[in-house]
């Protein structure tokens, strides 16, 4: 598949999944030393050629990239990854605010997530410098890093993968939240 389609393909069901808003989240591809990431400002569900940009793992341009470069850089030097999504899953980004690890409580998000998704302890939570040196060594349990009240970054072999950990995350912190809600407001007898 061409690497524009594997873009645009999962920028739309990012989308539609309603995993980012409009003209939010981002999407790159290493290829050798090189990056091919999304144009700073794109519309992830409506991706144009001209919305991917390719820009040195080792330099510090953007080339009109997306703000969040600066952590994909680092996250492919600090990883295996050949491909990341940073998207802004709501549930994950409401949670991350209140823990330092998601622990899955369903099946499935215990077999994608065994340690649980961790959360990186930032306060600069977009684009910056703290992302970048403090969520790249939390891959080392996960697939998936939630960066509290903004979204979750997930590396694969290629963005479908990406993709896959980004959505399990999703559905495994919203079988969370449900599960609170429930025992909150419902008393067994």
């Amino acid at each position: 598949m061409h690497l524009y389609h594997e873009f645009r393909k999962v920028g739309e069901d990012l989308s539609r999944g309603g995993l980012v808003d409009s003209h939010s989240g981002n999407l790159s591809v290493r290829l050798g030393q090189k990056l091919v990431v999304t144009r700073s400002g794109s519309m992830l569900g409506r991706l144009t050629f001209s919305d991917l940009v390719e820009v040195l793992l080792n330099n510090e341009t953007l080339n009109g990239a997306s703000i969040e470069t600066v952590v994909h850089r680092a996250i492919y030097r600090g990883t295996g990854a050949k491909a990341i999504v940073h998207a802004h899953p709501p549930f994950v980004v409401c949670l991350s605010s209140k823990t330092e690890n998601l622990m899955p409580i369903d099946g499935e998000g215990q077999y994608y997530f065994p340690d649980g998704i961790p959360v990186a302890a930032v306060a600069e939570t977009i684009g910056s410098r703290e992302m970048a040196s403090v969520v790249p060594p939390l891959f080392s349990s996960s697939m998936v890093v939630a960066v509290p009240g903004h979204g979750t970054f997930a590396i694969g072999k290629d963005l479908d993968e990406a993709l896959k950990y980004t959505t399990a995350a999703e559905h495994a912190v919203r079988n969370i939240y449900l599960t609170t809600i429930y025992e909150k407001f419902y008393v067994l007898p």
